[in-house]
């Protein structure tokens, strides 16, 4: 003769098949969090080798002189961004070629313009440029008056290089456990010069200011001629956020 469950025996099976559905569906939350960190940080990753590959190669090809970052004491309501001359033709993708005349001198042709363009929360990091007017092309390096951020709507340059670029005065909550941490008024793209107190040897700081501009308290003796570069990219904006903080520096050849 066949006999029934027990009440006891059915709630232990109860309970055994609540405990496997409970240990089923966080194995699959923590699995389907995992992919969605990965899938997000290799995106990222991405995007920011190939923002940092057109950087690192357009600062490396400029002019010192020539090298503007933003906000600045001039224009301190300017959204984080830089400007440069190149010596490459407007529109050209050609890695392997710079207009040089027979001297080796680079014979610059235009502007180069990188600008944060703000979002809600996060921005996205923009590649621009601007032909130089025939007055201009005498060979000699001068920094642009126009800011980053005035992109025409025509423009055809426009490339959006990175998503996700921390925007200034942004506060993460939950990063590393901390109850907030808030960006700068660089947010997420900060250009600067880096100066070496009292010559080789000093201690270095951080300034907008550009060794060219003597008027402005540059001091081309407290100077080097390197650039630092950072950028901070939000990869994961959940309760557990992840930043990722890329720094390196550059020197302009000219």
């Amino acid at each position: 003769m066949r006999r029934g469950f027990t009440i006891i025996e059915i709630v232990v099976y109860s309970f055994l098949a609540l405990l496997a559905a409970f240990v089923i569906f966080t194995l699959y939350t923590v699995g389907t969090r995992a992919r969605q960190v990965s899938v997000s940080s290799y995106l990222v990753s991405v995007d920011t080798e190939a923002a940092i590959r057109w950087m690192r190669r357009d600062l490396q090809e400029t002019a010192l002189v020539s090298v503007r970052v933003f906000p600045n004491d001039a224009a301190p309501n300017e959204p984080p961004g830089c400007s440069f001359v190149s010596a490459r033709d407007p529109g050209d993708l050609d890695e392997m070629k710079l207009n040089i005349n027979p001297y080796g001198a680079p014979l610059w042709t235009k502007t180069v313009f990188y600008t944060l363009q703000k979002g809600a929360r996060t921005g996205q990091l923009v590649r621009w440029e601007k032909p130089l007017d025939a007055s201009q092309k005498d060979n000699v390096p001068r920094a642009s008056d126009t800011m980053p951020s005035a992109i025409p709507s025509d423009v055809k340059t426009k490339r959006v290089l990175m998503s996700d670029t921390l925007e200034p005065d942004v506060t993460v909550t939950g990063l590393n456990g901390s109850p907030g941490w808030k960006t700068d008024k660089y947010g997420g793209f900060c250009v600067q010069f880096i100066r070496r107190q009292g010559g080789e040897g000093g201690d270095e700081t951080l300034t907008s200011v550009s060794p060219a501009d003597h008027d402005n308290g540059g001091d081309t003796a407290n100077n080097t001629s390197l650039l630092s570069v950072e950028l901070k990219v939000l990869a994961s904006d959940t309760s557990r956020p992840s930043v990722y903080d890329i720094e390196y520096r550059v020197h302009p050849r000219y």
